[in-house]
């Protein structure tokens, strides 16, 4: 500024030095017919330097009545909004009669310039309240919360207060953002807090499009069913359609309406365990041509709230082929990181608006018609490791389960090739001869048969 000003600082302190230091017989020269129209110029040009770069010389400070004053912002009786307190926070201002908050706010572009601050305008009591916008952190580091009632989970912050999903009062999540917004690392720390808080209460169901996503959490306690294909993720949907079922079945005969009455009147050891269906990168379901799976999805989405089972989708772009109205109004959390245009951001949240988030992390989240930007918490895979160390199986169940599948396969496959044999080998008029290879090759497949069935070394693993 010193720089950009330097001349006007030379040119004031001129003023001020021929002010205190007039030339030889300058104020006094009364003999001098041209001194009285001297002294009137150096008057007004004094008045009118210190009125034009008085916020430059007293400390960078700015005055809004002269700014209402300069641009005319005033009523018919030629009065002026006046500032009758000051803050860090902000200003509050008188309202002349006859002018409204509409007429700051046409102004409030040119207020923010002039303040160099961002600002927000309302109304406090008659008086028009003119407040600092707070700026958002950049990065806002991971720490374990403390449990709250319900299933209650923090996963951001914004400009004054910690932003929580709260899966009692709206069902079911969805995290969006482009690649390197920090979508990952929201999904990560809202799944850590599920796990630290309520391990528990929770079961985790595990649909991993992205295949390295979620890997991290397969192997814990809370992790029931673990998949990275699109056939197996449609089954695992039906079944959560059969449990959601079983479920309702179970509080009709009881006489409760949802799983949080259902819980407090059965003993402890019949609760039922809250359901957290996570799928990473959800537009692969599209891969099901007959539309099967995002079918169910769908239902899914409409029917679990009160049965305790919550979706938890996430995604990078869409369209009204992926998402549509239904399932978009059936999801009550919707986390929106920076989006690629402005289209993805109308469909997600109604609004333009995600699209021009400039903070990896930043996002907008909108619950119902409210809508907050802040900033999502930031946790390292290594963090993630240390917290659910505790709650991870000794055995690797889901290891496990594809060795035996891939046992079975062996067994399938030395049967079939038994029985290829024992074709090729058949020759007319040898008969008994073919008969003892039959035979003693059957046998040698019964005995492996026997070595395959028995699996109880798995559990040892």
């Amino acid at each position: 500024m010193k720089l950009r000003y330097g001349a006007y600082y030379k040119y004031f302190f001129l003023l001020q030095y021929l002010q205190e230091y007039p030339p030889k017989g300058g104020k006094n020269m009364s003999q001098n017919i041209l001194q009285p129209y001297f002294d009137l110029v150096w008057d007004l040009g004094i008045k009118l330097f210190n009125w034009t770069f008085e916020y430059w010389l007293e400390d960078g400070k700015k005055d809004l009545n002269l700014f209402f004053k300069s641009i005319k912002l005033n009523n018919k009786l030629d009065e002026f909004p006046m500032i009758i307190k000051e803050s860090d926070k902000g200003y509050l201002i008188t309202i002349p009669t006859g002018l409204s908050l509409n007429d700051f706010i046409k102004y409030k572009d040119n207020m923010e310039v002039y303040l160099g601050k961002d600002i927000e305008l309302s109304l406090k009591s008659g008086l028009l309240y003119l407040e600092f916008k707070k700026e958002l952190p950049t990065l806002v580091k991971y720490k374990l919360p403390k449990k709250m009632n319900g299933i209650c989970v923090p996963f951001a912050k914004s400009i004054d207060k910690d932003i929580f999903i709260d899966f009692k009062e709206e069902a079911h999540v969805l995290l969006t953002g482009a690649t390197g917004s920090g979508k990952s690392s929201t999904l990560r720390n809202i799944l850590t807090s599920l796990v630290c808080l309520y391990p528990n209460e929770i079961k985790l169901v595990l649909i991993d499009f992205k295949v390295v996503e979620l890997s991290l959490f397969k192997r814990l306690k809370q992790a029931e069913k673990y998949t990275t294909e699109v056939e197996v993720a449609k089954d695992i949907i039906a079944d959560e359609l059969q449990e959601c079922k079983r479920r309702y079945d179970l509080f009709d005969e009881i006489g409760v309406t949802n799983i949080y009455e259902y819980n407090d009147k059965v003993p402890k050891n019949k609760r039922l365990k809250y359901r957290f269906i996570v799928i990473e990168e959800f537009v692969m379901l599209l891969e099901d041509k007959k539309k099967i799976a995002m079918s169910m999805l769908k239902r899914l989405s409409a029917i679990s709230r009160a049965s305790g089972q919550f979706l938890i989708i996430t995604g990078q772009r869409f369209d009204n082929t992926v998402i549509d109205l239904v399932l978009r109004s059936n999801v009550g959390h919707r986390l929106c990181h920076k989006m690629n245009d402005e289209a993805n951001s109308r469909l997600i949240l109604d609004e333009p608006g995600a699209e021009k988030l400039n903070c990896k992390g930043r996002m907008i989240y909108k619950c119902g018609s409210n809508k907050i930007e802040c900033q999502g918490y930031y946790l390292e895979i290594d963090k993630v490791k240390e917290y659910i160390k505790p709650h991870l199986n000794k055995s690797d169940p889901v290891a496990s389960k594809k060795l035996k599948n891939k046992l079975k396969s062996k067994e399938i496959e030395i049967l079939n090739n038994a029985d290829i044999k024992a074709e090729n080998n058949f020759v007319p008029g040898s008969y008994r001869d073919n008969q003892n290879i039959n035979i003693q090759e059957t046998n040698n497949v019964y005995e492996n048969k026997e070595i395959i069935n028995d699996l109880s070394f798995l559990e040892n693993l």
